[in-house]
């Protein structure tokens, strides 16, 4: 079960995005934490630095940059296929 979902929207950001995803990957806090990087067409070597390094990230490569709506749009779409997202939605609302 994911306890946080994180969509990180990036374009030709490759050292920030590492120091980023360091970030969420040392402060995670004992959660489940699944990540996504839509990579909005970055030209920096993004993709590539996120397959290599954090193998454990949901990268998505859009052909375009779109802008950020269209990108967070592509992410959120990968949540919703999860079939229990409305559940965990639920869950988190009734234990706040």
């Amino acid at each position: 079960m994911v306890d946080l979902s994180i969509i990180i929207v990036t374009y030709n950001v490759k050292d920030l995005l590492r120091r980023c995803l360091e970030s969420v990957r040392d402060n995670s806090g004992g959660l489940n934490v699944e990540t996504f990087v839509v990579d909005n067409n970055s030209h920096d070597g993004t993709a590539e630095a996120v397959r290599r390094e954090f193998p454990e990230v949901r990268l998505i490569e859009s052909a375009t940059n779109g802008g950020y709506a269209y990108a967070n749009n592509l992410a959120l779409r990968e949540v919703l296929k999860r079939p229990d997202w409305i559940e965990e939605l639920e869950r988190s609302r009734t234990e706040a």
